[in-house]
């Protein structure tokens, strides 16, 4: 089992090839759970914030995750298949995702990002946000330390989760 200093991971790691040696031998017992102390970048993606907070680690390159896509200046990764209006403004670090739209006055800042098959529309503002796949961001919204996941909103500070949709 795999722990680190908080505790057990919810990992196991099996050396196959030390079990086959040993098969014959250990026939009919249990076992022997052993232990993996992980010394290494953990983050428990047990909520929003820690989501966020891996999002910040790995736009810092404080975790082996690197963005995809295209490094360009100020930190800001954008993925080739993305579509960006020339009059958006980035201050990184900052991603954008594949097959994303961010059209004109757009303004995305302070560790957002934009996951895959987005559309941010005009003049929105994006600060310390994440935005799910497959989410719409409607024109002239201020989103900051916030998590959009469809229609479903989160803000942070407030910690208040909004569902956004329309009622049937």
């Amino acid at each position: 089992r795999v722990f680190d200093p908080e505790g057990p991971l919810g990992i196991s790691l099996l050396d196959r090839r030390a079990v086959l040696r040993e098969l014959p031998s250990t026939i009919g017992e249990k076992p022997r759970p052993s232990r993996y102390d992980f010394m290494g970048y953990v983050t428990r993606l047990s909520s929003t914030v820690a989501y966020r907070k891996l999002v910040q680690d790995a736009l810092e390159g404080r975790c082996d995750i690197r963005p995809s896509g295209l490094p360009t200046s100020d930190n800001v990764w954008i993925d080739p298949t993305a579509v960006v209006h020339p009059s958006v403004k980035f201050r990184g670090p900052c991603y954008v995702g594949a097959n994303s739209r961010l059209n004109a006055g757009v303004t995305v800042s302070g560790y957002s990002s934009v996951e895959e098959n987005c559309e941010i529309d005009l003049g929105t503002s994006l600060e310390c946000a994440s935005i799910l796949p497959n989410t719409y961001i409607a024109p002239g919204l201020n989103v900051r330390n916030a998590v959009v996941d469809g229609t479903r909103f989160e803000h942070l500070d407030r910690k208040v989760t909004v569902d956004l949709g329309g009622v049937d």
